[in-house]
């Protein structure tokens, strides 16, 4: 009589969780590897669930389990994906509203400058008719000239004072945006590491359940290591002074690339605060 099965031999609790991860591409809208990817993850789960099914006994007990696990947590991985999604959505709402108030600056500064060179030619009405500014000052020809280059000098001069301080301003709330995503994608990503982390240890209880005793691992694993392993490809590497630079507002348009990147390239940043 065949001893009975120490282990599984079809779908060890990492390799659940990597199919419960890769699953998640079916939340995509848009078709791609992503979606790709999520297909072929159920068809390898389809597959194993076959096998299964032909092996009988603590396999298939095992199997059957673990498959209604996944497709449980999918639920939760699915709210968390949806989540992610509002934060950008309202992010970029939020942040469309401040761009609105920098192009009416911006449109104010044309109208500013257009008003200041047009002022020599500016009608008033008075009790003899209607006279421009010019007229009414009695300047000479070469005065009023004079003027006018001053007047459309200034109107230049307001007008690239705007356009500098709107830019600037522009490029922080980009910046900014930016930073915010990082942070929301950041958030989406821990969410996900603590469902998979559950999902490892409920797929660990059924292991154990059916073949009495949990899936044999090498220390120092544990879930939370064997769930980082699969993530850690696609967490931030933001520069870990980024946070209080956001802050004091010292960011620029060319040290944000620095920022993002973070690792040996933030090092090397006029900001870096670890020599």
């Amino acid at each position: 009589m065949a001893e009975p099965a120490e282990k599984t031999k079809l779908l060890p609790p990492f390799t659940a969780i990597r199919l419960a991860w890769a699953l998640t591409g079916s939340f995509v809208k848009d078709p791609g590897s992503s979606k790709n990817v999520a297909v072929l993850a159920e068809k390898v789960l389809k597959d194993i669930q076959d096998r299964a099914t032909k092996v009988g006994g603590s396999e298939l007990e095992y199997v059957e389990t673990v498959v209604a696990t996944v497709q449980a947590s999918m639920r939760s991985l699915d709210t968390i994906y949806k989540g992610r999604e509002l934060n950008f959505e309202e992010n970029e709402k939020l942040r469309s509203v401040y761009l609105e108030d920098i192009r009416d600056k911006l449109e104010f500064g044309n109208k500013a400058r257009d008003f200041v060179k047009s002022l020599p030619t500016m009608t008033i009405t008075s009790g003899a008719g209607v006279i421009t500014l010019s007229q009414l000052l009695t300047l000479p020809s070469w005065a009023l000239w004079l003027l006018g280059l001053v007047l459309a000098g200034l109107g230049f001069l307001i007008n690239l004072l705007i356009v500098r301080a709107t830019r600037e301003r522009r490029q922080k709330l980009y910046i900014q945006q930016d930073y915010e995503r990082n942070l929301y994608y950041d958030q989406y990503v821990t969410r996900v590491g603590t469902t998979l982390t559950s999902l490892y240890l409920d797929i660990d209880r059924a292991h154990k359940n059916a073949f009495k005793q949990p899936y044999p691992i090498d220390p120092p694993d544990d879930a939370f290591h064997l769930v980082e392993e699969i993530l850690k490809g696609v967490r931030h590497t933001m520069c870990q002074y980024v946070h209080k630079h956001i802050k004091e507002s010292v960011v620029t348009a060319k040290l944000w690339p620095r920022c993002e990147v973070g690792d040996k390239v933030a090092q090397e940043c006029p900001l870096w605060e670890g020599r």
